[in-house]
């Protein structure tokens, strides 16, 4: 997946890939490195710098089985991390900790 974004709050997109198996090369911007780890679910390149973003793709077609394990790694990332079950885990500790708080 190839999403290379000039500003992204919260890449969706990028999330969406990655929990589908894809490597993704992105740009390193906004929130997109808090996903996209470097040579572990994907590539990060500069934004507007069309050559490394050339050279990224490039990369990943040749390498398949590189892609495949950064895919892999991606999706493992977005099951666990990412998942609904973890994500709703932190909500109910941060609300248990304002609720303690709020009695203090």
């Amino acid at each position: 997946m190839v999403h290379p974004t000039l500003a992204e709050g919260i890449p969706l997109a990028v999330y969406e890939g990655m929990a589908a198996g894809l490597a993704v090369v992105g740009t390193d911007v906004d929130g997109t490195p808090e996903v996209v780890r470097h040579e572990q679910t994907g590539l990060l390149v500069q934004p507007k710098d069309v050559p490394a973003l050339s050279a990224a793709i490039l990369r990943m077609l040749a390498n398949p089985a590189e892609a495949k394990a950064w895919g892999d790694a991606a999706r493992k990332l977005m099951a666990t991390d990412y998942s609904i079950a973890h994500a709703t885990g932190q909500l109910e500790a941060y609300y248990a900790r304002m609720a303690a708080l709020r009695r203090r």
